[in-house]
């Protein structure tokens, strides 16, 4: 299966058209960014087709050859915004479920202790972010976050696999998609979408795939307890399913961005 990664400069203006023909894309979620400033804006529109698998086996290790390629292979600390290879993120879908995936390799994939999945369907962008948390080891003191930064709401029943090991790590979640409101015809609908890492205290930095600006660690009885805003400030990617919608009428074309001549304030 052949993943199409690529990176918008206009939010939410995606060509379904001539993907083939686009630059070679980045392997992390950078926010595209607006042109008419040096700043990254509040949208992180770094997006990806998620292909059509029906009956996938959710079974933590990600050994259905029918996951495909990841669609981004780094992510990024939350406060120093460093690039943390070696952590792969995946998408696929049926005509009910979104499944995601993570693999950690290397050193980090001793350490992790959760990955919180955040998802909203873009059309309800009013609405709150559903999340979902997999547990992979029970540590004390329990590393936690406090807030993301908006409404919430923990998805009630989630299927979830993992399995943890010393060298390799990986998990992975299906996500009913009437869950998030979308039904009928999925194709082309749009999943916004962040995942965040957490390691044992005084191991590791937290990650996420898409950046995020604005967070927060306090120390209390020893014990950290981090927040990072991803819901008000939309900190996500977007995940396409099966293909990617038309541009809307009037809206123009999406450009590449240039991501290594901005930066984050």
């Amino acid at each position: 299966m052949r993943r199409r990664t690529f990176l918008v400069a206009t939010a939410g203006a995606v060509v379904a058209a001539g993907l083939a023909d686009w630059a070679t894309p980045p392997d992390r979620a950078v926010a595209a960014p607006d042109p008419t400033s040096p700043v990254i804006p509040v949208r992180t529109d770094l997006a990806a087709v998620a292909g059509t698998v029906p009956g996938l086996t959710l079974d933590g290790e990600l050994s259905d050859d029918r996951w495909g390629d990841p669609h981004w292979q780094s992510f990024t600390t939350l406060y120093a915004l460093d690039d943390v290879p070696d952590t792969e993120l995946f998408a696929v879908h049926d005509a009910s479920t979104l499944y995601a995936g993570v693999r950690l390799s290397g050193d980090q994939a001793a350490t992790v202790t959760h990955v919180t999945f955040l998802l909203r369907a873009d059309q309800d962008r009013e609405g709150p972010y559903r999340t979902v948390t997999v547990e992979l080891r029970e540590v004390s003191p329990q590393p936690n976050f406090s807030s993301w930064g908006g409404d919430t709401e923990e998805l009630a029943d989630p299927r979830t696999a993992f399995a943890a090991g010393e060298g390799e790590t990986s998990c992975a979640v299906a996500v009913p998609l009437s869950e998030l409101g979308i039904s009928g015809d999925v194709a082309g609908q749009v999943v916004s979408l962040n995942v965040v890492v957490d390691h044992e205290d005084q191991t590791r930095p937290v990650t996420s795939v898409a950046p995020t600006r604005t967070s927060d660690n306090t120390y209390s009885g020893g014990s950290a307890s981090m927040a990072t805003d991803v819901v008000d400030e939309d900190r996500a990617a977007l995940v396409h399913l099966g293909s990617v919608a038309a541009v809307a009428e009037g809206r123009q074309a999406a450009e590449l961005a240039e991501p290594e001549q901005f930066r984050l304030d």
